[in-house]
């Protein structure tokens, strides 16, 4: 039984025994392993931020788009105010 399968894009799995490894081939398989597990752990709040700035992106756009109203109310007031003399 192999210790390591790797599937390929097109479907094909190559299989690898780790005993038949070298020191530096088994390190990297280490750090992969350990790369991979940090990933599995950090996904949902990866997602959760990626979720987050969204709302605050939206939540901004739609701020910025309140206060131009405003402003463009302000000015059309300005524009409409006249001093008779």
């Amino acid at each position: 039984m192999s210790d390591i399968q790797v599937r390929n894009d097109n479907g094909e799995v190559e299989e690898y025994n780790k005993e038949d490894m070298t020191d530096e081939q088994r390190s990297l398989f280490d750090d992969v392993l350990a790369l991979q597990q940090r990933c599995i752990e950090i996904e949902p709040m990866a997602r959760e931020f990626s979720d987050k700035k969204q709302l605050v992106d939206l939540k901004s756009k739609s701020l910025l788009e309140s206060l131009r109203g405003i402003g463009n109310a302000e000015k059309e007031s300005d524009s409409e105010t006249k001093t008779i003399d």
